[in-house]
């Protein structure tokens, strides 16, 4: 079932009582299953975050259709116009368990990435953010705020690193930094790469513009089940030599290398 998103915005005035003020986001939609509610807000040329916890300190929040913020377990905010995360209004959304904002204009830097964003999405299970950035860096500290995180989709610029903070998401099991899907400059594997993530299983790296494998890259990730290393045309044979090495550590049972020269 889907409806159109009327926001309404519940203010307190101790002089006046409560009032109303409506905001119209005339191409979202409510979809309502069994596994939630979701709130679908793609391609619509937002360039904000739209502020789905006004006044909630006031313990009246937002107001959709009858949906209370708390009640939101999927939000889609891709194929926007989004440049920052400092105006979120994630604070209310205890209980969103998908977060999708890929393809948006969101660098990853420290202005959009603070220390802070993410913590009070304690039920947070899948995030996007594939699409955003081909420049800056990942701060694994922030991301470490998500505990309960069992997917990341994310682009991966030069040079950027998967810190000791990723060792703290013990429920991450998937990690895409497709470049198929984003933009991925991972060109130089070795040791040190992965050894914040023994805890994953599926990992996509495909069209990451990989050109040196060192051997014993993926040793340590003891639990993986799945690597795509698909269309790295520079990483050569003996990339793929050193791609074998280390592998019978782990538990692979799925390995795709297509279109390597």
């Amino acid at each position: 079932m889907e409806n159109n998103v009327v926001v309404e915005i519940f203010l307190f005035i101790q002089v006046f009582g409560l009032v109303y003020m409506t905001t119209d986001l005339p191409n979202c939609t409510i979809q309502r299953s069994w596994k939630g509610i979701k709130v679908d807000c793609s391609s619509i040329g937002l360039d904000f975050y739209p502020d789905f916890c006004a006044n909630y300190s006031d313990g009246f929040g937002l107001k959709l259709h009858n949906v209370s913020s708390n009640e939101i377990t999927e939000l889609d905010l891709s194929y926007n116009w989004i440049k920052n995360t400092r105006n979120n209004h994630f604070h209310c959304l205890t209980n969103l368990q998908i977060l999708n904002l890929e393809n948006n204009e969101i660098i990853l830097n420290s202005w959009n990435f603070f220390k802070g964003l993410f913590s009070p999405l304690v039920s947070l299970l899948h995030l996007n953010l594939k699409h955003n950035s081909k420049n800056g860096y990942i701060n694994d500290t922030v991301f470490a705020e998500l505990q309960n995180l069992q997917e990341l989709l994310i682009d991966v610029p030069p040079k950027a690193e998967f810190g000791k903070g990723f060792s703290d998401l013990k429920q991450l099991r998937k990690l895409d930094v497709s470049g198929v899907t984003g933009k991925c400059f991972l060109r130089r594997l070795d040791q040190r790469t992965f050894e914040n993530l023994h805890q994953i299983r599926f990992l996509d790296l495909s069209a990451c513009n990989i050109k040196h494998i060192e051997e014993g890259s993926f040793s340590m990730m003891h639990n993986l089940t799945y690597l795509s290393l698909s269309f790295n045309k520079e990483m050569g044979y003996e990339g793929l030599q050193n791609v074998t090495y280390g592998l019978q550590f782990t538990n692979i049972e799925y390995l795709h290398m297509e279109n390597i020269r």
